[in-house]
């Protein structure tokens, strides 16, 4: 002891102004020598610490990987390098400290005689770290979202091709034929094959909406079989609507394909096994505490009132570390090609405003709740209707601007069994070409958003330049809300890609009989 002592002396000045935490202990885990800064960890004065033992002085969660350590080292003489250890030392609490320890043992002789620890505080590098991490994923989230979208775009319009022609050839059959059939199988083919687009758009945040007045409980009404299909056998579905809701300003579509995942995903987590599924709605005031742990992290979203379905189930539940990761694409528990759902789910929550609460603890289940802000209860509840009637024809020229041939192909022989006279372009230069020599004629303009050089917004501006009466459509499988982002700019109609004869037919009828530019505004093309 007094030769550990004597070394100790000698190093009194390194102890007193080095900027880390230092500390010698016996082999009875005694403290021999300390510093100030190590003091200041343990949260006591020097002399609280000398003499006393690391059980003593070391506090929980931190005292049980100390003490051993300290123990590792004294016993076999190897030292213990970079261990992270995490304290609430400093007499706060609320503010964790992450430290880098190494502990080195002292000899005297050939023994063993004690060990010193030097503590390095690192959280501040820690925070820069994660902090860089989650900026990283973000980049590696958005560059993904962009790369879905592009993809989602452009299967959207080979979807819109086969769609078309489908129809097309259906057109002149008898029902009763067989290969009517066989084409009917084609469509809802296609249809799937359009939500799995959709999903993907949600995702990239270029999903197409269109917003109007919606009731939650309609919503789950509305879907009620599926969800029942969607259900594993061993598992008991509940609905618990609470009737005379405030409306929501929602995509009715996306707000199903949100029941579906979320039901999906709650039979998914019951394994198999016996269980209950509860899809319930309410209405709530939301107070700044209820929303701190909602997704997306880190929006402010304002307090108030607001619409809420939830999705709860008594299946397996998640552990803590999973929180991170649950809404990140493709990340899954479960077999090999599910992920995507609860990605497409913050997609369209985040677009529409609203706010997701998840609620799990492992082996007691899950809730997952979906927030959206409720509308003053005077906002009307639009339904959606049919405009469509098999026998109308219309004519005149139609200007068709698209950059992808077999979409200009399909819309071409749409718009002749309609009894208009297509025009053709394939970028906005042309179209505008075309507009100048038969403007005076033209019905309406077909406009694609997404082109090369020119693009739908820009050959629109352009358009209204050369006569700004003229009534144009915008045809997009691959945009934010449209019928928002065009607001005040006199468009008469929003097509959505894939769209069928009589999505087409319904459109153009609310435009050459509507009279109003907004005629046909925020009718879904899609039914």
């Amino acid at each position: 002891m007094e030769r550990l002592e004597a070394q100790l002396e000698e190093l009194e000045i390194l102890y007193r102004y080095i900027p880390v935490g230092l500390c010698v202990v016996d082999r009875d885990l005694r403290y021999v020598k300390t510093n100030q800064i190590y003091a200041e960890v343990v949260g006591r004065e020097i002399h609280e610490v000398v003499g006393h033992t690391m059980h003593d002085v070391v506090a929980e969660p931190a005292r049980e990987q100390a003490t051993s350590i300290a123990r590792r080292v004294i016993d076999t003489g190897e030292p213990v390098l970079d261990v992270e250890i995490r304290s609430r030392f400093r007499g706060n609490l609320a503010e964790e400290r992450i430290w880098l320890v190494s502990v080195h043992p002292v000899h005297s002789g050939d023994c063993v005689t004690g060990s010193l620890a030097v503590m390095f505080d690192v959280t501040a590098r820690k925070q820069l770290e994660e902090k860089t991490e989650r900026l990283w994923q973000r980049q590696r989230l958005e560059s993904l979202g962009v790369l879905a979208g592009g993809i989602a775009h452009d299967f959207n319009n080979l979807l819109h091709a086969i769609l078309g022609f489908t129809e097309l050839a259906q057109t002149p059959l008898d029902p009763s034929a067989p290969s009517h059939a066989d084409l009917e199988q084609v469509k809802r083919s296609v249809t799937h094959g359009t939500e799995l687009c959709n999903q993907l758009l949600n995702y990239s945040g270029t999903g197409g909406y269109i917003f109007e007045p919606v009731d939650f409980d309609s919503i789950v009404e509305g879907v009620t079989q599926m969800i029942q299909l969607a259900v594993s056998k061993n598992a008991t579905m509940r609905i618990d609507l609470a009737g005379e809701l405030p409306a929501v300003n929602a995509d009715a579509s996306q707000l199903r394909q949100v029941v579906l995942n979320l039901v999906a995903n709650a039979s998914d987590a019951c394994e198999g096994k016996s269980g209950i599924i509860t899809v319930s709605t309410r209405h709530l005031h939301c107070d700044r505490a209820y929303l701190s742990g909602c997704h997306p992290a880190g929006e402010n979203h304002p307090t108030g009132r607001y619409v809420s379905l939830e999705v709860s189930d008594t299946g397996c539940g998640m552990p803590p570390e999973m929180f991170a990761r649950i809404f990140d694409p493709f990340f899954t528990t479960k077999f090999t090609g599910r992920g995507l759902g609860l990605a497409a789910v913050l997609g369209i929550v985040r677009a529409q405003r609203g706010a997701v609460k998840v609620t799990s603890e492992p082996g007691r289940g899950t809730s997952i709740e979906m927030l959206l802000p409720a509308l003053d209860s005077s906002a009307p509840i639009r339904s959606e209707s049919r405009a469509w009637v098999a026998d109308w024809r219309g004519s005149g020229p139609v200007l068709l601007v698209d950059d992808e041939p077999e979409v200009r192909a399909v819309g071409e022989r749409m718009l002749e069994l309609l009894g208009f006279t297509p025009l053709v372009a394939s970028n906005g230069k042309t179209a505008l070409e075309l507009y100048r020599k038969h403007g005076d004629r033209i019905v309406c303009v077909l406009l694609d958003l997404t082109m090369p050089h020119m693009d739908g917004e820009e050959t629109l501006r352009r358009l209204r330049q050369i006569r700004p009466t003229v009534k144009v459509a915008i045809v997009s499988g691959y945009s934010e809300n449209i019928a928002q982002r065009f607001e005040g700019k006199g468009l008469a109609a929003v097509l959505k890609k894939p769209y069928r004869l009589e999505s087409l037919a319904s459109t153009l009828r609310g435009i050459v009989e509507g009279g109003s530019p907004s005629a046909t505004l925020g009718r879904r093309s899609t039914e």
